[in-house]
This record gives structure tokens, C-alpha cells and sequence, in this order.
């Protein structure tokens, strides 16, 4: 349903948890990814699977995109959500 609604309203960037009830973040950007309708699209992925320490070690990035770990301020998130969209 996610990638549906990603390719009708054609958003500036996709938030996206890593676990979810029926599909996990990972499955859902692959499928971003694999459709050229969606595949330009900035994916951002807002987790409590790794720990504020761990996003650092892997640079924040899991699975080839730009991850945050929970809880995040506000500012913060806002401050990512630029970076993610000036590029």
C-alpha cells in the first residue's frame, strides 16, 4: 500500500520505520528502489532497532540509506530532514 501511495502523491522524502506490521522498512524501500517511479526518492528510516551509538557507527546509514535511532528531538529530526532533502 506504501509503494501506492508513494507513486500517487509523489512525496519530497519517505520516513519509514524498520520493523512494521506486515512488511519491515527494508522490503518497503527495496521496493522504492525497484520501481522508477518512486526509486529517486530520499528514504529516511526512523528506528529503535539500533541504538543512538550503533546508527554513529554505521555512519547512520542502514541498507544504503540515511537512519536516525529513536528518540530523536524534534530539531534534530527536522535538521536530518533537510540534510536528506537539499541532498
Amino acid at each position: 500500500m506504501a509503494l501506492a501511495i508513494a507513486k500517487a502523491f509523489h512525496p519530497d522524502l519517505i520516513l519509514l520505520d524498520v520493523i512494521m506490521p506486515d512488511m519491515d522498512g527494508g522490503s518497503v524501500a527495496a521496493l522504492m528502489r525497484s520501481d522508477p517511479a518512486t526509486k529517486e526518492v530520499p528514504i529516511l528510516f526512523l528506528t529503535a532497532v539500533l541504538t543512538r551509538k550503533e546508527s554513529e557507527e554505521r555512519s547512520g546509514v542502514l541498507s544504503g540509506h540515511r537512519c536516525v535511532a529513536k528518540p530523536i528531538e524534534p530539531a534534530e529530526l527536522c535538521a536530518v530532514i533537510d540534510e536528506q532533502l537539499k541532498g
